[in-house]
This record gives C-alpha cells, structure tokens and sequence, in this order.
C-alpha cells in the first residue's frame, strides 16, 4: 500500500509504500522492504459551480461593484471545509449599456487549498443607469423691458444628489414663452450639466412659472431741432423735428415723432414749449415713447394787423357805420373814429368813439370820417381806413302822422288865430306855414305846442275855409326838414273847453263884466295845466302887503305885475313898466304865472279872486283843475291881515285864506 505523507495539494511529498504478503504461504516469507518516492503530487480539483444570481444593472453610484450571489459549489470532496464567495465587477464605473460584469469567486474553508475556485462568471449585458438630479429653486427675474429677445435672468439653485467626489456643476438658462410685451407670461428655467462626471446624471427638471412679465421698453430721444419763436397764428403749434431715437432693438421697425406745442397761444416770452412724442413702425407696441421735451424760452410775437376795409354805411347824422374787415381776419384791434374838415386833412380823435361802429353825431355834420384799427392782446400795428362822404344830415322824417284837426272861431268872434289840436303834446320840434287863400304859403314858423297837443298860428287875417295849414318836423342841426302834412281848416263857434290862443276857453265875458265888448267874444283862457305847486311869496315878502291888489275881474294882470314889482325891489304898491317879463323868478304864484309863455303868448297872469272863480264855475273836467289854487288877490278878511294872507280856491268853489309861505297850486290865465 502506498500513501502520501498527507492529503493535501502538493509537489515533492512523499509516497510510502508499505509491503503485506498475502496467500496461503504468506507467512513463508518475510515482506519485502518498504519504499518510498519523493515525487509525489497531489493537484487540486477544478470546482465548477451553478451560475450565480447576479444583478445586472444599478443606478450610478460612481464604483463598478454589481450585487451577485454565488451559485453552488459542485466537485468538493465530501467532508471538505470548501465554500466560495463572488464578486461581480462591472468593467467601468460609468454610465452605460452592454457593459461587461465579471463575477470573480473565492473559495473559503480549511480545504480550500486542495481545490481550484470555479471559473469566473462574466456577462455583456450589464448597465448603469444615470442618477436624476434635483436643483433648489433657482433665483430667477421674472420682469424685465422687452428687449427684442425671450432670455429670463437666473441663477440655478443648488444641486442635490451628485455623488461625493464627482465633478458634476449645473448651469440654467431662462426663456420666456415668447418675446413680446406683456404679464402672466411663461418661464421656462431648462438645466444643463457640466463637469468630468456630468454624463453619469439626469438634469434636474425644468422649472416653470407663469408669472413672468415683459414691460415696455422705454426709449430715449437726441434733443429735438425746435424753433422757439413764431409770430401769433391763433394756435399752439411750434415747428419741431425729432432728434435720434436709442435704444430700439437692432432689427425692429420703431420710428417716432414730435409735436411741439406752446403753453398757450397768446402772445408773450418765456413761454413754455412741451414737445411730445409719438411711436410708429410694425413693433412701436414694445416700447414706451420718450420723455416729453419742455423749455421754457418760447416767444409768441404779435401778429401785425396789415389792412381795414372801407367803412360801411351811410355817412349821415344818426345812420350807424362800421368799420371795414381786419386784414388778418379775426385780428383783435381797438378803434378809434376821427373827423376832419377834409378828405386828406388832419383828423381829430372822436371822443369816446372806440367800437368797430360809430353813429355821426351833430359835430360830424359836413365832416369826413376815418376809423383806425391799433392790434391788441396777440396784434400788433395801426391802419387807418380811407375816409367816408361827407356826414349828412339825417334824413328827412316823415310826415306827422296823427290825425290833426285845424280851426278858427266863427263871428263874433275877431278872427286872428288858426287853432290846431291833436298833435303831440308838447312837442317842440314842429313848424307850420299857412296859406291864407288856400295856395300860396307863408313862411314856415315855429309851432308852441302845449300839454293837451294844441297850438296856435296868430296874427292872421283873411282867414276863411279856404285857408289850408301846413305842420312838418323842424329841421335841425342834425336831421332835415321833414314832409308837410296839408290840412285843410273849419270854422268852429267858440265854446267853454275849447282849446284856444295857448289854453282852454274858461270863461266868456258877459254883459257887465270888465271887458266886455258888445256883438264881440272876449273872455278868460286857463293854462292847460298845473304849472306848479308853490308859495304865494318868496320868504322875504311872505310878511309883506302888496298895496293895491283887488278881487275883481279884470284885475289879475295889474296885481300879477304889482305883486312882481314888489318881488323886484320896486316901493311897495308900484308898477314897474320896466319889469322884463320874460326872465322872471318862477319860485312864487305870480312871477310863474306871468313867465308862462303858452301858446306863444307873453300875457299870461296870476287870476284874481273872481277870475279863478269864474274859470272853476266853467271848467270842463276834473282834470282841468283839481286842488286849491293861488289867485293874485291879497286878504280882506278880519283876522287876516294882507300883509301875510293871500286867497285861494278850491274844487267845491270854496275861497280861501291862506298864508303867502303856504304851498298851493298855480294856473295861469289871460285874456282874449
């Protein structure tokens, strides 16, 4: 029998070989003598093992070790201390596919030097997949003025999952959704990766928000070529060209204008000018127009007026002229009319004739007229227009129109008046020419005309109805003579309330009276008004008889003429021939009474006692008298001494005394 010194693995051991004899006559001989070899060899048995369980692909992790379980052992000597142990390497730490695990196995336990570990395990069909990323919220400017592009300013966040070691950076571009102007837009943050270890990851996720704003871009502008001054044009207009446009994107359409306005377009200095601009061209929506320009050195000078048209019109009193138009048309101007005695004289100013229209009044009659024109408030210069004809009178009026009714007294009456009634009271501006046998006029006189619209033409004789009257307007320093009207006379019997010779028939003298003429009518005409309301004196004679005043008819004109001289300064009682009637103190009963001039007459008088009584017996109306009125007549009466008492009557035929300061009513009265 042979044996090794031992069981392992080995070179050079030792064989034994030990003899035993065997057989039926062993014990005959003696064995032979044992032996031994050096050379002996034990080699080690190859194992070979089940495949193992091996995973074949991981998420990067930056080594090359693969999970793997090793299969089981096949070949192990039964009773051996043999396990193995596998390690799966992948050939390289980096991402990728079809890459080569190699499972290496390592035989464990006390006998595993007699074995050979199985042969290693490999597979082309490893991978390592690449490790998403995660990024902090980038710092990202979600507004900005449009600039022609989409870019976002940003600056991505912290990464997180690289692996220790690895060189792996992050880099973050920002766009929004599209480039125009406007809120509520969409931003796409989109990462990248950078660093020798990059292509072992997954970009983080895009980040998106939609809150992202483009605003307008605001422009600047070279300053603008402005003309500050103009002369006034009625506007607010300046003349102004922009200046250079910054800050367009390169590319887009954007072109601008100015309008360059004054503050107000009156006419003045340091005026200010505001010059605005206006975008144009296909992308002017993405900006926002420059700044407004202003200064304030404008100048608006006065327009010079160049030109007045002829004055319109008619040059006559009365008849209204009106400048000709102001060249330019619309010119503010103040005028100022002038006269002269010629066409190409020296004009005078017309006081206070300042307006485009003018009225020629009397001392423009047989004158010419000029207008000239001076600018103001935005005008400026002076013309002057050619001169009018020269100023006529007005023209000639018409004909009065009322109805006029003309008359004179039949016998017994002394004929030598034309009575007129119906023309307007007062008036003082008609005349009337008299044709005694119908045909041939006499020369035209003034017409006095008193309250109730009656006048008389005296000094006539001839008089039949055959005699016509003739009555027009006056003519004046400022109007011509006016047309006649032609009226055609009757003959009329005298009665009370006649309008006669200056007044009212009051009284007609009757067989007795003083005055009375047989076969002839005289009697007493009243005023046709009150003339005042009046003292009987004045203060220094209220205290003072009149000596010689009577009650009776026929004396009112000596006691209006003595209470007259008294008033004069003429000894108490007399007459002074010389009194000029005419210019008399109206302030006392008698010097009004005998001033009144109606009718044309200068007889006029304060009525005695018995005179005023016989005009209230026959007056004809209410209206004719109506109060109490002065007489001439001093009292009489006991207890009532001249000195201070006069008389008066009253409506209910009442004769009163009364004292000279009291205040009463005047009529005047005279006879025929």
């Amino acid at each position: 029998m042979a044996t090794y010194d031992s069981a392992d693995v080995g070179t050079t051991k030792t064989i034994t070989i030990v003899y035993t004899l065997a057989g039926a006559d062993a014990t005959n001989y003696i064995k032979p003598v044992d032996g031994s070899d050096a050379t002996g060899v034990i080699t080690a048995i190859q194992l070979t093992i089940a495949a193992p369980s091996l995973t074949s692909s991981k998420t990067y992790d930056g080594n090359t070790t693969a999970a793997v379980t090793a299969g089981s052992l096949t070949g192990v000597v039964s009773g051996d201390d043999v396990t193995v142990n596998a390690v799966a390497t992948y050939d390289s730490a980096a991402v990728g596919t079809g890459k080569t695990i190699t499972v290496v196995y390592t035989l464990l336990g006390d006998d595993k030097a007699n074995y050979v570990k199985p042969v290693d395990y490999q597979v082309a069909t490893g991978a390592i997949t690449a490790i998403q990323l995660t990024v902090a919220t980038p710092s990202l400017t979600t507004s900005k003025a449009y600039d022609g592009n989409t870019s976002a300013a940003v600056t991505a966040g912290s990464l997180v999952g690289v692996i220790s070691g690895d060189d792996v950076t992050v880099n973050a571009v920002a766009n929004y959704s599209n480039a125009t102007v406007g809120t509520g837009k969409t931003i796409m943050v989109a990462y990248t990766l950078g660093g020798t270890k990059a292509a072992n990851y997954v970009k983080p996720e895009n980040y998106q928000v939609a809150t992202g704003a483009i605003t307008l871009k605001q422009l600047t502008v070279a300053g603008p070529t402005l003309t500050t001054s103009k002369a006034y044009d009625g506007n607010t207009s300046a003349a102004v060209t922009a200046g250079s446009l910054t800050g367009v994107v390169s590319g887009e359409t954007v072109t601008v204008s100015a309008v360059a306005t004054y503050d107000t377009g009156t006419v003045g200095t340091s005026k200010t000018i505001t010059v605005v601009y206006t975008l144009a061209g296909a992308n002017a929506g993405n900006y926002v127009k420059p700044e407004n320009h202003q200064v304030a050195t404008g100048v608006i000078t006065a327009l010079p007026i160049t030109a007045i048209g002829a004055v319109t019109g008619t040059a006559k009193f009365g008849s209204e002229l009106t400048s000709g138009l102001i060249t330019p048309a619309g010119a503010t101007v103040s005028y100022q009319w002038k006269r002269c005695t010629t066409s190409d004289g020296t004009y005078e100013n017309i006081d206070g004739a300042t307006s485009s229209t003018y009225t020629p009044v009397e001392l423009d009659i047989a004158k010419y007229l000029k207008v000239t024109a001076t600018g103001t408030g935005n005008y400026s210069s002076t013309v002057t227009s050619t001169a009018t004809g020269v100023v006529a009178k007005a023209d000639s009026p018409l004909a009065p129109i009322q109805s006029i009714i003309g008359w004179f007294a039949a016998p017994p009456a002394i004929v030598t008046t034309v009575e007129l009634y119906g023309l307007t009271a007062s008036a003082t501006n008609l005349e009337a020419a008299v044709a005694l046998n119908g045909s041939v006029y006499s020369a035209y006189a003034s017409l006095i005309v008193n309250g109730r619209g009656a006048a008389t033409i005296s000094g006539l004789s001839g008089i039949t109805t055959a005699t016509k009257v003739r009555v027009r307007i006056k003519e004046t320093a400022t109007t011509l003579v006016g047309a006649y009207k032609e009226i055609t006379i009757t003959q009329e019997a005298l009665t009370i309330g006649a309008l006669y010779q200056g007044g009212e028939l009051a009284y007609i003298f009757q067989s007795g009276n003083a005055g009375y003429v047989a076969d002839q009518i005289h009697g007493l005409i009243v005023s046709v008004e009150d003339l005042n309301t009046i003292p009987w004196a004045i203060p220094a004679y209220n205290q003072t008889e009149v000596t010689g005043t009577s009650y009776a008819l026929g004396s009112g004109m000596q006691n209006t003429n003595r209470i007259i001289a008294q008033h004069n300064g003429v000894a108490s009682g007399s007459y002074n021939s010389a009194i000029n009637y005419t210019t008399l103190d109206s302030s006392y009963a008698a010097g009004l009474a005998r001033g009144y001039n109606g009718g044309g007459y200068g007889d006029w008088f304060l009525p005695s006692s018995e005179e005023m009584y016989f005009v209230y017996l026959n007056k004809t109306s209410a209206a004719m008298l109506s109060g109490i009125y002065w007489t001439s007549s001093e009292s009489t009466q006991p207890g009532f001494p001249p000195t201070r008492n006069a008389r008066g009557w009253d409506a209910p035929l009442n004769n009163w005394v009364y004292v000279k300061s009291a205040v009463m009513n005047v009529r005047s009265v005279r006879n025929f």
